[in-house]
């Protein structure tokens, strides 16, 4: 599901359990980013009803009042893939997490959460700096999630941002080296749910009109994982194109994204790529995304680091 609901599946290593080189799509683990925050229980309880989703609930942040799980937007989101997720669904990981920094922004306020996934756990609750050599070996990734919550006003901002979220990476000022293109399934939030995303703000129209839209929007993760299939296909193609060979295996090692506008599941994404220095084996691109029916950007600010071999 972490890559069908990503869009078309013409990838069998990421689809079918019994295929030789069978992984987990990269950006698969930003899912469990969700534990120990407001939306903890909407993302991952399918027996709330509908009513306990319109209420207002008690967030894990000390200090903030009751809010609508609605009034959540996804701003940003950043992994850093240290290895692989456990491709056989059996092997159990800890998620270390703690709150950054807090930001009124009049309109909301902007949380960032840094997280750890790991083989195992920490041992020192919220320690997530530099870790001893035996310990960041288990650690399976890295991320950061921003999330905007709307209504949310009248804090002493406090924290301090750990200088990756919300700091600008233009595109370069010349015509882009790849641009693809894809029409999304009017259903795939319904497929993406799978993955293990139950909030019902992308699938309940009641749900989403609360939240001020006109009709269910695809998830920001879903957004980001079909820039980063986008991505991870161009550099395959451009790095086969100048190698000659039939493909470049490519190793996604981090990337980092802002979601610049909602996206309505069927509209046709159309995803620029720019590699450093317009080689594919400089090991890092720049990307945005915009919806083609409207010619809005829906994803920007954002990057992939990467090995092609």
């Amino acid at each position: 599901a972490g890559r069908g609901g990503v869009g078309s599946g013409e990838e069998e290593r990421y689809l079918y359990e019994r295929h030789p080189e069978f992984e987990v799509f990269p950006t698969l683990p930003c899912i469990y980013s969700f534990y120990g925050t407001m939306l903890e229980r909407v993302v991952y309880d399918p027996t709330m009803t509908r009513e306990e989703v319109k209420a207002p609930y008690q967030t894990p942040v000390p200090g903030f009042p009751p809010v609508e799980a609605y009034q959540y937007l996804d701003a940003e989101r950043y992994i850093h893939l240290k290895q692989p997720l456990p491709a056989d669904g059996a092997s159990s990981m800890v998620l270390t997490s703690r709150h950054v920094r807090i930001e009124d922004k009049r309109k909301g306020t902007l949380v960032e959460t840094e997280h750890v996934l790991t083989r195992e756990a920490l041992g020192v609750e919220g320690r997530l700096g530099p870790l001893p050599d035996a310990l960041e070996e288990s650690v399976i990734a890295r991320m950061l999630t921003g999330c905007f919550i709307r209504g949310l006003s009248g804090f002493e901002s406090a924290g301090s941002s750990t200088g990756i979220l919300g700091v600008k990476c233009r595109v370069p000022d010349r015509p882009c080296d790849v641009e693809l293109e894809e029409t999304t399934d009017p259903a795939i939030a319904f497929l993406y749910r799978l993955s293990g995303d139950m909030n019902p703000l992308h699938v309940d129209h009641e749900i989403a009109t609360l939240g001020g839209l006109e009709r269910p929007i695809m998830h920001g993760l879903c957004t980001m994982g079909i820039a980063a299939r986008h991505a991870l296909s161009a550099i395959r193609s451009s790095s086969s194109s100048s190698s000659s060979s039939a493909e470049t295996p490519v190793k996604m090692n981090a990337m980092k994204v802002r979601f610049a506008a909602p996206v309505l599941p069927g509209s046709t994404l159309v995803t620029s790529v720019w590699f450093d220095g317009t080689d594919p084996s400089a090991g890092r691109l720049r990307l945005s995304m915009r919806e083609k029916e409207s010619q809005r950007v829906v994803l920007n600010q954002a990057y992939m680091e990467f090995e092609a071999h």
